[in-house]
């Protein structure tokens, strides 16, 4: 008997020969099963009890047949025989989990073997469970019920990560566009912008804007949080921040009411930390407000922080009768640069878990003074990559350069 097969027995349909129809008191399976064993007796046994319950079987007398018909049918479990003469099921499960197309295949190994190290050495090649010989009928369903159940669960979920993960990059491209990191330059300064968001989709919020009155605006913000919400509340900030900025308000009025707006429409599930400035390029005059945003500096031309400008109040989004008022920086002269940044900058880390940190960023910009804002970006920017050594950063990195020429 031992590994004869019939020409036709390679799969075996849906309701066997012989049997009319599934038996209605029977529990009812959905699937599709791979049998390896290179017994005749067993293959049908196993092929009758499995699609008399519903389920498609396929059947393979070898480890090699197995492996090619796992190669061209969609399954969702394989029932693979430990002992066989050409290739053992320790080898079969471990050449389906090398398989990209069968890598997520759950195996369930049917052995007679009773030592643990056997069934531990089951495990150790993939599988997901086992059944020893002579099992009963009851169990073996019991099994192959929770391995489908688990089967049909992941993949559920990984069709779901893969469509979240395309919405992601989509709304990650239109966010990018809607974000532009393109310069402001004028006769007076030169402003420069980065951004490297850590999803598809980010939670800082920066820009630049001119004003009909020859003054410009600069503000770089961060939203609490990371995903989908973030990013949409991100969104609504700059459209509340293009609106006032149009009327030309004091830049601490304009915080109080875009703060009162976020409450009003968001909650308190979220905040946003901003820092606003409005450059009056004719005098240097630098007006700024800040709500909760780590500070900005003022580097002279010799390299040196004329000021720092101060953390202040709380953020946006969390008090909405907070009354936000304006600093006023000493005049920006000829060669001054003013550098804003988001905490992902001082924050990024590496594997040992020690953070880039605030005095490396600015000796970064001190070191390069001299050379255009958007070079001066770029080299903090890879020297926080540098330090990190590729280590997924958990917050997004910005950072604004404003360079009086």
């Amino acid at each position: 008997m031992g590994n004869e097969q019939p020409a036709d027995e390679r799969c075996v349909s849906r309701i066997p020969a012989g049997i009319s129809e599934i038996d209605p008191d029977l529990e009812r399976l959905a699937g599709s099963i791979l049998v390896v064993d290179d017994e005749f007796p067993n293959r049908i046994y196993l092929s009758k009890l499995l699609s008399t319950r519903g389920c498609e079987v396929a059947v393979a007398a070898s480890g090699h047949e197995a492996l090619e018909i796992a190669g061209q049918l969609p399954l969702d479990l394989a029932l693979v025989d430990l002992v066989m003469p050409d290739l053992d099921g320790y080898e079969v499960c471990r050449r389906l989990k090398m398989a990209q197309r069968t890598q997520d295949l759950p195996v369930i190994m049917v052995t007679a073997c009773d030592a643990i190290e056997d069934i531990e050495k089951g495990f150790e090649a993939g599988a997901f469970d086992y059944i020893r010989k002579p099992f009963h009928p009851r169990e073996l369903v019991a099994r192959v019920r929770n391995a489908l159940a688990l089967k049909k669960s992941n993949d559920s979920l990984r069709l779901w990560k893969q469509r979240m993960s395309r919405e992601l990059d989509m709304a990650g491209s239109l966010q990018k566009k809607l974000m532009s990191t393109a310069p402001l330059l004028s006769s007076a300064c030169e402003v420069r912008m980065a951004h490297q968001p850590s999803m598809s989709i980010g939670g800082d919020v920066f820009d630049a804007v001119s004003l009909p009155d020859g003054s410009l605006c600069v503000y770089v913000g961060d939203v609490a949080g990371h995903g989908v919400g973030p990013a949409l509340l991100m969104a609504e900030t700059r459209a509340y921040l293009r609106t006032l900025l149009s009327a030309r308000d004091e830049v601490g009025y304009i915080l109080t009411r875009a703060n009162r707006l976020l409450c009003e429409d968001v909650g308190q599930e979220y905040f946003v930390t901003l820092f606003l400035g409005r450059l009056d390029p004719a005098t240097g005059q630098f007006d700024y407000a800040s709500a909760g945003h780590p500070p900005g500096y003022v580097f002279a031309a010799n390299g040196e922080i004329k000021r720092q400008l101060r953390r202040t109040s709380v953020p946006l989004g969390i008090m909405p009768q907070t009354q936000y008022e304006a600093d006023r920086t000493t005049r920006l002269e000829p060669g001054d640069l003013v550098l804003l940044m988001t905490d992902g900058i001082e924050e990024a880390m590496r594997q040992d878990d020690e953070f880039f940190g605030n005095e490396r960023a600015l000796q970064v910009v001190r070191d390069n003074r001299h050379r255009p804002a958007r070079e001066i970006l770029d080299i903090l920017c890879q020297a926080v990559r540098d330090f990190s050594q590729n280590t997924p950063q958990l917050d997004d990195i910005t950072g604004l350069i404003i360079k009086v020429l």
